[in-house]
């Protein structure tokens, strides 16, 4: 790997969550990141905010589509809080090994984790550390090596949206817990640590032009180019190869979104992965249930 690891405890990100185009899944041919959601008896209609993980964007203020859609709600809600720093002791905790059959040593293939021990021990982690944390930890810490991120986001978006929140005394819900996002986390097989983690500091070069290719398709708003980039990686496609724990908890996301909006109106900040793969959208699961998801331009 090119640049020394940082050492330091880094929250971790959820994990490099594909994006495909929402075009096919709700009839529409809308580029946005602001979606409405309406119909089904709601009272009032609330709205999606998508994020994305590990992308970089300088964004400083919100847009005047996603302020005006905040003055128009009676609540905010995010996906999870993962960059809510108050969720930093739980998640410290939670990325922690509790047993040894979760650390990188028995979750890797030896030859993999050899190569991974010898690159930590060039930055001054013993294996000790090394199998003190869960692989998404360190899956976290070799992504920030491959393609440091200085302005992430899904956490400045976040970041702004509490701002606003904060200035209008509104309390920001968050949708799942921390314990269970990682009840998904853990749910991966080895498989899934073994190609990401090889994938990462084997095609770094290749790992880091779809992240730049995601960031920049991103930035404008142009969902198709996403979708094409998401198609092609082996990195960003491979979480949609275990769709059943993928369903799981875009259901139980699902669930919980209408419990919000049945409610309050709302803006909802989810991870545009959430919308993802059509066995398992968000977006798609709540149209099958009456609702009427448009963008909003």
């Amino acid at each position: 790997m090119k640049q020394v690891m940082k050492l330091k405890i880094i929250l971790p990100f959820l994990m490099l969550l594909p994006i495909l185009t929402v075009k096919a899944q709700t009839g529409t041919t809308g580029q946005s990141l602001l979606w409405k959601i309406s119909g089904n008896g709601l009272k009032k209609d609330s709205y999606f905010l998508l994020t994305a993980s590990n992308v970089c964007a300088d964004i400083g203020t919100l847009d005047k589509k996603t302020a005006a859609a905040l003055a128009d709600v009676q609540s905010i809600n995010v996906e999870s809080g993962i960059n809510n720093p108050d969720n930093q002791p739980v998640i410290k905790k939670l990325i922690q090994v509790k047993d040894a059959n979760q650390s990188v040593k028995k979750v890797l293939s030896n030859g993999l984790y050899s190569q991974l021990a010898t690159e930590a021990d060039n930055v001054g982690m013993n294996e000790v550390t090394l199998n003190n944390f869960k692989p998404i930890y360190i899956c976290g810490l070799i992504i920030k090596v491959v393609n440091p991120c200085e302005i992430p986001n899904a956490k400045t978006t976040e970041a702004l949206v509490r701002n606003y929140a904060h200035e209008k005394n509104i309390k920001v819900g968050e949708l799942l817990t921390q314990e269970e996002n990682f009840i998904t986390l853990d749910a991966y097989p080895n498989n899934y640590w073994e190609k990401t983690i090889d994938f990462l500091i084997n095609d770094s070069a290749d790992a880091v032009n779809d992240l730049d290719n995601k960031t920049e398709f991103y930035k404008h708003e142009n969902l198709r180019g996403v979708m094409a980039i998401m198609n092609k990686s082996p990195l960003l496609k491979l979480r949609y190869a275990y769709p059943d724990i993928e369903n799981k908890r875009t259901s139980l996301l699902s669930s919980r979104i209408e419990n919000v909006i049945k409610n309050q109106s709302s803006v909802i900040l989810i991870d545009i992965a959430n919308i993802a793969n059509p066995n398992t959208s968000v977006f798609n699961q709540l149209t099958k249930a009456g609702y009427n998801i448009s963008a909003v331009n």
